[in-house]
């Protein structure tokens, strides 16, 4: 709502006569005095009403600015007025920087913490940092992201060229043995196994 300010009519000089009458003047004053009760920020767009501080012009923004190096100081948590409806900056206007000990989304958590968070959901993230080791929560079970392969002697490894590498022993690291096609061959060749088939096919 829009107030008006009333202004009283004083005269050019004293008891010319021009001025308001004094009923008039005191009407003036008290709806002054009533405009400042209700909103009580004057001359602005803003209208304050309970603990609610409001723009007057629709979509316009409210906005904070301290002098100087002054800051924004908020002494107590900070909430959306309706879950899920409003946005901290923007895909035009983003924060430079965040400080913060934790941050809980619904999926991750961005937090090194000895012990898995509760109530996780599909997706939830977080570091371990007992077992220095990333987290998520696949299928309703934790399962780490990161963290050395093991393997026995008999497992291989195909990358995306295609190669093969094999364990030589039970490390907890790849060799850097790569078996090529030509080799294969000939370990295949040489196997009693690849030598009993042969034999077995000639006999049908």
């Amino acid at each position: 709502m829009a107030y008006t300010r009333e202004i009283i009519n004083v005269g050019i000089t004293a008891d010319d006569g021009s001025g308001d009458y004094l009923r008039d003047a005191l009407i003036k004053a008290n709806t002054n005095f009533s405009n400042l009760w209700q909103v009580g920020a004057v001359d602005t767009q803003l209208d304050l009403s309970g603990t609610t501080i409001a723009s007057t012009v629709t979509n316009d923004s409210i906005i904070l600015d301290p002098a100087g190096t002054g800051k924004v100081v908020v002494a107590s948590s900070v909430d959306p007025q309706t879950t899920d409806s409003v946005d901290l900056g923007s895909t035009t206007k983003s924060w430079n920087n965040l400080h913060s000990t934790t941050v809980y989304t619904d999926k991750t958590v961005l937090n090194a913490q000895a012990s898995a968070p509760g109530s996780p959901v599909d997706g939830t993230l977080y570091y371990n940092s007992t077992t220095d080791t990333f987290v998520g929560y696949v299928d309703g079970v934790w399962t780490n992201l990161t963290g050395a392969v093991t393997a026995t002697s008999t497992d291989t490894f195909t990358n995306k060229s295609g190669n093969i590498s094999m364990w030589t022993n039970n490390s907890n690291y790849l060799t850097a043995e790569t078996i090529t096609l030509t080799s294969l061959k000939t370990v295949t060749a040489a196997s009693s196994d690849f030598a009993d088939f042969k034999t077995r096919i000639a006999a049908l």
